[in-house]
């Protein structure tokens, strides 16, 4: 049976005193409540992240001087907060840094906070951490710190402020005088945007601020990602007054230095790696070198509160972290190094191990603080998918995605490292800093729960710009009185120009879905193509609605050429009744070059003329071929047109026209020709002539200028005309050999008696063939 009391129980008479020889002292407690794996040189940080040789040279050189007091500008900051976005080498720096000064015996603590690390990604063991690294460095306070936790064992659970003042402040307030001259002493905290907890984060800097104030005789390097908490604490208060930033943004030309490290790391691994036999000695190339740094590089513009009502900029730094990444996943001593490189441009698939999962950890981490994913998610997949179809970007269309200005800030507050809003008016702008996020968002085996399916956001803004389009709100939840204000506050006409392209790159490439599948029943989609002057691009929406993928699609595809057809008769059976536009649909689909050139002379398509009819074809003078071709089916297919096809009467009202119009033109046409070659035989003439003659050209009797003209004319050689006449001309003699092959006989063409002489302009086509068709 075994004893009542322990080996620690001491019996004394009747009375018995319980004795703790397990109990800890001071330091034992200290060493408890300290995280050594945040010490810059823990253990547990193998192979720590630090700047390359030779790179990063002015940044460090910038914060050295200021630990020095060699820079005038920052002499009395005490804090140097650098900052940056996510990726940008904050971590490497502030490990050089710390490595510097531990060199020169200047560091007094650092702290590196991990959000993977459960003994680091909270502030609980900071102080303690600060206050052992501080007693190793002065060891004249150990003894101070020793007697405060002994006087108070609870000390580690009550407030960072508490734990500065007992463990830190008073303890350094005998040894340490604040008017004594003395070397810079630094404490270094990095990744404080990887505590936890926000709140925990502006704790952090409360407490280093009162201890600032308290004449605390250290200095201060925090580094962090620019978070809205984070920065709204260093723009306000005394943190404002005593913190000088250093942003890493393209003044440091980060791009140079991330292009030196990839070619020294390349250069090593085919020095070094157990396959360097298999490497050939030109991998890799120039071009996928600059593809890599294109790819970590940075976009856009960070902002900073430098005060409650003024924003600072700054254009924004490479993003290390990529290269960093793709240079440790290429150099695996047990793979290929050229294999591993294309399975980064992904010519390869991955098998098991994945290239970017260190990057994609950080973005995992940033994305799941957002409060609102779904609606940040529909914001980028917007900011991809459409941006690169715009012919110049002006920003997030909020109305066009329900959204208030204030909401997309809001949004946003927490991403504050990877993007950057600007709102204007009813636009946001939307900066994506790194190049990477997008191919992150958009890889399934990558993002996981924050995967953008591109199909699906297709469809989705697909259905929001027909409605926008129309002339309606897509949101049905919305009231009148929103849609209304929504159609008023449409944004600038630069924008509507480019909704159908975007409509038409949102469509090609999404997948079906029941809103989408609505749409093409209920909604007529050349009519709203029509009112922005864009419906050459109706058939490209007819090719789609096959790929699209909608079950029912032969039916989608009837509906719509049937919505077409009945609005193409009901313009067409207005055109007909104008010469000239009966003549413009009889050769709208032909093939024929200087369209654009000659064709708004030949048919006068003047303003007032087009303005005659709103729904009038003419004003499409320069579609592309594919629209003319669609038309030309149109019109030549008896069930689609009905009684508005091309008929014989309509080809013979067509070259009444053309013939008009080249026997309007002929008198001119010939004394321009006539009048120009002697203006040229008469510049022959006197170009060596001492003393020079007027060139202007001579004019002679109409009769004699045919004359003339006719005897000279050789066949196979063109008429050298002035281009507005020329090209206008020839345009029309084209046209009426083309429409004359079809058209009924008619009086109206045997009147004319003028024939004969503009068959000489047909290019490769004689007289006699000419006369052939006309009597036929």
């Amino acid at each position: 049976m075994p004893s009542m009391f322990s080996s620690h129980t001491v019996v004394t008479g009747g009375n018995y005193h319980l004795v703790n020889n397990d109990s800890k002292g001071a330091w034992d407690r200290l060493v408890d409540a300290a995280s050594p794996a945040a010490f810059h040189n823990s253990s547990d940080r193998r192979d720590p992240p630090k700047c390359h040789h030779n790179t990063r040279v002015v940044v460090l050189k910038k914060v050295m001087d200021w630990i020095h007091g060699l820079e005038p500008a920052t002499q009395h900051a005490v804090i140097v907060w650098l900052y940056g976005p996510a990726g940008a080498g904050k971590s490497a720096i502030a490990q050089s840094i710390a490595e510097l000064c531990c060199e020169e015996g200047n560091l007094i603590a650092s702290y590196f906070f991990s959000r993977f690390d459960s003994t680091r990604n909270h502030p609980r063991s900071l102080i303690a951490t600060i206050a052992y690294q501080a007693s190793l460095c002065i060891p004249n306070i150990r003894e101070r710190i020793k007697a405060a936790i002994d006087h108070d064992p609870l000390i580690f659970d009550r407030s960072l402020t508490v734990q500065m003042s007992a463990l830190v402040i008073q303890p350094l307030q005998d040894y340490i005088s604040p008017n004594t001259p003395a070397p810079a002493r630094v404490i270094i905290i990095d990744g404080l945007d990887e505590c936890e907890d926000r709140q925990s984060q502006v704790e952090i800097l409360a407490t280093i601020s009162k201890a600032l104030q308290h004449h605390l005789p250290f200095i201060f390097l925090i580094a962090s990602r620019p978070e809205h908490d984070i920065r709204t604490a260093f723009s306000s208060g005394y943190l404002k007054d005593v913190t000088t930033s250093v942003p890493l943004d393209n003044e440091h030309r980060p791009s140079d230095d991330i292009r030196l490290f990839l070619q020294d790391s390349f250069t090593e691994i085919k020095k070094i790696h157990p396959f360097r036999a298999d490497i050939p000695d030109t991998w890799p190339d120039d071009n996928i070198l600059e593809s890599l740094v294109k790819k970590s590089s940075s976009r856009g513009r960070i902002h900073v509160m430098a005060s409650p009502s003024h924003e600072k900029s700054y254009p924004l730094a490479g993003q290390f972290i990529y290269a960093s990444t793709v240079i440790k996943f290429i150099k695996s001593s047990r793979h290929r190094p050229p294999q591993r490189l294309e399975i980064v441009l992904g010519l390869h698939p991955a098998q098991r191990d994945m290239p970017f999962a260190e990057l994609d950890a950080l973005y995992m981490h940033i994305f799941s603080s957002v409060e609102d994913p779904e609606a940040v998610l529909q914001i980028s997949a917007y900011k991809f998918l459409t941006s690169p179809v715009m012919h110049w970007y002006e920003g997030l269309d909020l109305d066009l995605l329900s959204l208030a200005p204030g909401n997309v800030v809001q949004l946003f507050c927490d991403l504050t490292s990877l993007v950057s809003i600007t709102v204007r008016g009813q636009r946001a702008v939307l900066d994506i800093f790194h190049a990477s996020l997008e191919d992150f968002l958009l890889d399934q085996s990558r993002s996981q729960q924050f995967w953008i399916n591109s199909k699906i956001r297709h469809a989705k803004f697909a259905h929001r710009y027909i409605h926008c389009l129309k002339g309606e709100s897509a949101n049905a939840e919305s009231t009148l009185a929103a849609q209304v204000k929504s159609i008023i506050d449409r944004p600038s006409s630069h924008v509507d120009d480019q909704a159908p392209y975007i409509l038409i790159r949102h469509f090609e490439n999404a997948t079906a879905n029941p809103d989408l599948s609505e749409d093409l029943r209920q909604v007529c989609i050349w009519s709203i193509l029509f009112k922005t002057h864009k419906v050459r691009f109706f058939p490209d929406i007819l090719a789609s609605i096959e790929k699209v993928g909608f079950e029912n699609w032969v039916d989608l595809h009837s509906h719509q050429l049937h919505l077409f057809d009945q609005s193409a008769q009901e313009t067409i059976d207005k055109m007909y009744s104008w010469p000239y536009l009966t003549a413009f649909i009889a050769v709208f689909d032909l093939a024929i070059e200087k369209w654009s050139d000659g064709g708004r002379v030949v048919f006068r398509l003047r303003k007032n003329h087009r303005n005659l009819d709103k729904r009038s074809f003419a004003c499409y003078m320069n579609v592309l071929l594919q629209y003319r071709h669609f038309m030309g089916k149109f019109l030549t297919n008896p069930t689609r047109c009905g009684i508005y096809g091309l008929t014989g009467k309509r080809y013979a009202t067509a070259a009444e026209y053309f013939l008009g119009y080249i026997c309007d033109h002929m008198d001119h046409i010939m004394q321009s020709s006539y009048a120009l070659h002697q203006w040229y035989y008469r510049r022959r003439r006197t170009a060596f002539s001492p003393r020079r003659r007027s060139t202007t050209p001579i004019r002679f009797p109409a009769k004699k200028i045919k004359q003339r003209t006719l005897m000279k004319w050789e066949q196979h050689r063109p008429y050298l005309l002035p281009r507005s006449c020329s090209v206008a001309f020839r345009l029309a003699l084209r046209f009426l050999s083309c429409v004359l092959c079809q058209a009924d006989r008619s009086d109206g063409l045997a009147c004319q008696r003028k024939f004969w002489l503009f068959t000489l302009g047909i290019q490769g086509m004689r007289g006699g063939k000419f006369l052939d068709i006309w009597r036929g």
